[in-house]
C-alpha cells in the first residue's frame, strides 16, 4: 500500500575534488518562483560527504504538498570555512503535482472496491445458506 501527499524533491550533489567534507550542513528552501515565502524548509548538520561522489539529498518530505507550478530551490551549504550557494528552478507538472493518495492492493485494484466486492459475496453467501436452510427446513 503506497500513500504520499506529493511529489519527493531530491537535489543531486557532486563532491568533485578528491577531499573529504565532514560536518556538512544544508540549509535548503523551496519556494514559488519569484516569490518569498518558503513552502519548505529542511537544515541537516554533520553531513559527510566522500571525495569524488554524489549523493541524493531529500530536500521535502512526505508531510510537505506541492502542487504544479513553478518553484526555485536556494541551498546554503558549508562545511569548516567552504561555502557554497545554489539556486535552482524547477517546475512540477500537473501530473507530477496530484497527491497520489489512492490506496492500491492486490492486481492493482483499489482497496475499496476489493471491499464492496468482499461485503457482495458475503452477502450472497449468507443468502445461499439461508435458502439452503429453509429448503432443509421445509423437508423435514
Amino acid at each position: 500500500m503506497v500513500v504520499k501527499k506529493g511529489p519527493e524533491i531530491t537535489a543531486k550533489l557532486h563532491n568533485v575534488k578528491p577531499v573529504m567534507f565532514g560536518k556538512l550542513s544544508i540549509d535548503s528552501k523551496i519556494t514559488k518562483k519569484n516569490r518569498s515565502t518558503v513552502l519548505v524548509h529542511k537544515k541537516v548538520n554533520n553531513y559527510q560527504v566522500a571525495p569524488n561522489s554524489s549523493f541524493d539529498y531529500l530536500v521535502s518530505d512526505s508531510s510537505n504538498q506541492l502542487g504544479a507550478g513553478k518553484y526555485t530551490l536556494d541551498m546554503h551549504l558549508q562545511s569548516g570555512k567552504r561555502k557554497w550557494h545554489l539556486v535552482k528552478d524547477f517546475v512540477i507538472t500537473s501530473k507530477q503535482g496530484a497527491p497520489l493518495t489512492k490506496q492500491t492492493g492486490w492486481l492493482g485494484i483499489s482497496m475499496m472496491l476489493w471491499i464492496v466486492v468482499i461485503i457482495l459475496i458475503l452477502i450472497i453467501a449468507s443468502l445461499v445458506a439461508v435458502i439452503m436452510w429453509q429448503r432443509k427446513k421445509l423437508k423435514s
